[in-house]
């Protein structure tokens, strides 16, 4: 399946404590996921997003397992040149 995402994004990477309009960013978040069985999940993605403080491209895999009929476990990794995040989470389907 082909899939995309679009959203709002707030990133504070100086440890500043207070809000500015540069730390908000529009994201877009294109991506192919294929089921590998009937339980278990692939995907991958690239993110593109118009942030001053971190690149403005970031690349994700990931998985989902299924655990129950509507609980998904997920574990994830977002690549950068400047950041690795590594994502952790359940999906619920319905």
């Amino acid at each position: 399946h082909l899939f995309g995402e679009v959203g709002l994004r707030y990133d504070v990477v100086e440890g500043s404590s207070y809000v500015s309009k540069d730390d908000f960013s529009v994201y877009v978040r294109p991506g192919i996921r294929v089921a590998v069985t009937e339980k278990f999940e692939l995907y991958g993605d690239i993110v593109f997003n118009s942030t001053k403080n971190l690149n403005d491209r970031v690349y994700g895999v990931g998985g989902y397992y299924n655990i129950f009929d509507i609980l998904d476990l997920g574990l994830g990794v977002d690549i950068s040149e400047d950041v690795n995040t590594y994502r952790g989470g359940v999906r619920l389907r319905w």
